[in-house]
């Protein structure tokens, strides 16, 4: 983990430490405007820009939109008040936590902080201190990115949030999105959760547990799970315990530290530890899932892309497990981008399949820590439908195969009122009444999509004529 640290190696005692330079630059900072003379974005800016420098950073300066940006958010969008109080106080306290970083990873040293390439199945343990202590360093932009780029790992650093402040139509939801992760701070600074939380990265080998993938799903007779349409509602707002659904990039968090706006960007901003699994998680293969069970809410919020909008402080009265984490359980696939009319054919849909089914399997790691799979269901909703232009029809169909052959009880499906579902409940009530396997749900799917490009009929209207 060393080269993704903003952290040196001493080599005599084998410790990462803070370069001397940036040490004595967050100290200073930690003792408020007096002392480190910031009291302006820019002039934050211009320290964080001295601070890379310090680490030895040859890609030390950042974009001058960064610091437009910055500038305008503390000087223009936010209330006097709240610049005042943000640089007189939160801006020390977020220093002091960010120079914890060293000695929260001596705490780590049993190898539980380190990268987890794709490809390669694993979990990392981190207390909900430590994740505080990455997020502050990623404001202030320390992370180095030659590594990075090598493993193919998201930018952790936040100048890009500010960048986006510049572009007039997204301007309000990049404000309150680094409203929420202010408010973050704030909370975590004043009284640091002392949990814990897991990112697993999920891997489901074809080879060994799908020797031939069509025929292990054409030849299951696993009953379909029950289903529940909700109209209203939203995925992380559920009563029951339930496995939340990210509806995720490749890259976890997709653009959530620049202009994103969208399911997975927003959850990320009101439990942002999330954000923390860019550190050492690269991009998803198609086989591949994230589940990160822990992490809190922090944040309420309205409404959704342009209209996004912080709504207060989340109070999060979640239990925790046997190892400290909250009983919240969030897993992140990526649906395919742009797939057109290729969709319906067997080869994309079985990719579908196969990546839900591998983020709604139960891997014994997340069970260990002493919280029940066995009862808990699948929250989701109109998984790569959006922007990416998935069918919801035939998405919904797929995860619940998904769900059914994993094992889990129930699907709750969230429509946002998406008048593209309204058929669901009727779809899949009847199905069960038909007491349909997984096989031959997916046998249906695949005579659907062969028939596809000789009609233009949605996969309701095929199976049902009204």
């Amino acid at each position: 983990m060393a080269p993704l640290l903003p952290l040196t190696l001493d080599e005599a005692s084998k410790v990462l430490e803070w370069p001397i330079g940036v040490s004595m630059a967050l100290s200073e900072l930690a003792q408020g405007p007096a002392i480190s003379r910031v009291s302006s974005g820019e002039a934050l800016l211009d320290y964080i820009v001295e601070m890379r420098r310090l680490g030895g950073m040859r890609d030390a300066r950042l974009p001058a939109r960064a610091v437009q940006g910055m500038g305008l958010f503390f000087r223009e969008l936010v209330p006097e008040d709240f610049s005042r109080g943000f640089f007189g106080s939160l801006l020390p306290a977020m220093a002091q936590l960010a120079l914890r970083l060293s000695a929260l990873v001596k705490d780590h040293i049993d190898g539980s902080l380190r990268a987890l390439p794709a490809g390669q199945s694993g979990m990392v343990l981190l207390s909900q201190e430590l994740v505080a202590s990455i997020l502050a360093c990623g404001f202030f932009c320390l992370y180095p990115s030659a590594e990075r780029n090598k493993l193919d790992l998201p930018d952790l650093n936040f100048y890009k949030l500010f960048m986006a402040l510049v572009d007039e139509n997204r301007e309000e939801s990049a404000k309150h999105k680094i409203i929420c992760l202010l408010h973050y701070f704030q909370i975590v600074c004043e009284s640091v959760p002392q949990g814990m939380i897991s990112y697993e990265r999920k891997v489901l080998s074809l080879e060994q547990e799908m020797e031939d993938p069509f025929s292990f799903w054409s030849s299951s007779s696993r009953p379909l799970c029950q289903i529940l349409v909700m109209e209203d509602g939203t995925i992380e707002g559920s009563d029951t315990p339930v496995l939340e659904v990210d509806f995720a990039n490749r890259v976890l968090g997709g653009g959530v530290l620049g202009a994103g706006c969208l399911q997975e960007e927003i959850r990320c901003v009101i439990n942002p530890e999330l954000i923390a699994g860019r550190l050492f998680l690269p991009a998803m293969q198609d086989n591949e899932a994230i589940e990160i069970v822990g992490t809190q809410c922090y944040n309420r919020y309205e409404g959704y892309a342009s209209s996004f909008r912080f709504a207060g402080k989340f109070f999060d009265n979640k239990a925790r497990d046997a190892w400290g984490r909250k009983e919240t359980h969030i897993v992140a696939i990526d649906a395919l981008p742009f797939p057109g009319e290729a969709q319906f054919d067997a080869a994309l849909m079985l990719r579908e399949l196969n990546k839900a089914y591998c983020g709604f399997l139960v891997h014994q790691s997340i069970q260990c820590g002493g919280s029940s799979e066995s009862t808990r269901g699948v929250a989701t909703g109109n998984w790569g439908c959006g922007v990416f232009g998935g069918d919801h029809e035939v998405k919904s169909m797929l995860q619940w195969l998904a769900a059914s052959e994993a094992g889990r009880p129930f699907l709750l499906y969230y429509t946002f009122k998406d008048p593209r579902t309204t058929k669901l409940q009727r779809i899949a009530d009847w199905i069960l009444e038909q007491k349909w396997s997984v096989l031959e749900l997916w046998s249906v799917l695949i005579e659907y999509g062969k028939g596809r490009k000789y009609t233009k009929v949605g996969f309701f209207d095929w199976l049902l004529p009204d």
